[in-house]
């Protein structure tokens, strides 16, 4: 399988579709995080995130094994809200994700970029660690890395001659038995060359339920190394194979329409 020689930097819109993006990292469960523990970190991180919910837990698909890991420490997902709501940290006892979404969804707050919130996600992600070596917890082992980023996008549902995603458009045509489907949930993957792991697409109806759209979510998820140096290698990677599959999956009749720079 070879390797893609295009280059990245050059997909750019001026209105990205995009309203959702996360990094996270899956490990070894950490017996010593304990709700007690929680609350101690929420001091660290409250004058950004001031605000906390809790959640339940999220399983972790792990690619190589293709099997479930269930987090065994017995905490909750926390959530902790910055103050403008456009960042959550997720933790749960196994699992560290930053989300950046766009709130409200229809905002036309700028888009802070990959280098913006893989940032954010280093640093706190690290702030994370020297917590737990701090306080004795044990260690951070890290298992698997994901990078997932969410889009609205044109509906594959009745769509035109030049659909938004034309691998994935409902054909219409007077001549078709079939209506157009009530709704759908469409999801495939891919083995991809530049990272360790799979890439995963899935296409589905927007929550809110706005007609007349789609949400596209690419995540890439796979292992990587222990070190800041094999986790930057990583989600620069991984970045780069989100871009080059949401361009492989995208018109660019519907690129134009975000302004492709």
């Amino acid at each position: 399988m070879k390797k893609h020689t295009r280059n990245v930097s050059l997909l750019k819109f001026r209105n990205p579709p995009v309203v959702e993006v996360a990094c996270g990292v899956s490990f070894n469960s950490i017996q010593g995080l304990d709700i007690q523990s929680v609350i101690l970190l929420r001091d660290e991180f409250k004058k950004r995130f001031p605000t906390v919910e809790q959640h339940e837990i999220l399983p972790v698909v792990i690619e190589e094994e293709n099997t479930l890991r269930i987090d065994s420490s017995g905490i909750p997902r926390m959530w902790f809200i910055s103050n403008d709501n456009t960042r959550i940290i997720q933790l749960q006892g196994n699992r560290f994700l930053l989300n950046w979404r766009r709130f409200p969804r229809t905002s036309n707050d700028p888009y802070p970029r990959f280098p913006g919130v893989y940032g954010d996600f280093s640093q706190l992600y690290t702030q994370f660690q020297q917590f737990v070596r701090r306080r004795g917890l044990g260690s951070v082992e890290p298992v698997q890395y994901e990078m997932t980023y969410v889009n609205y996008v044109e509906s594959v549902i009745g769509a035109d001659s030049a659909p938004a995603l034309p691998d994935f458009a409902w054909r219409v045509g007077d001549q078709r038995y079939l209506p157009p489907p009530l709704a759908f949930d469409w999801q495939t993957s891919f083995l991809v060359p530049d990272v360790p792991g799979r890439m995963h697409v899935r296409i589905r109806p927007p929550a809110d339920g706005e007609a007349d759209a789609a949400v596209l979510e690419i995540t890439v998820r796979g292992r990587g190394g222990a070190s800041k140096q094999s986790q930057d290698r990583w989600f620069n990677g991984a970045h780069e194979v989100a871009v080059l599959g949401f361009q492989d999956l995208t018109s660019e009749a519907i690129r134009q329409k975000w302004g492709q720079e």
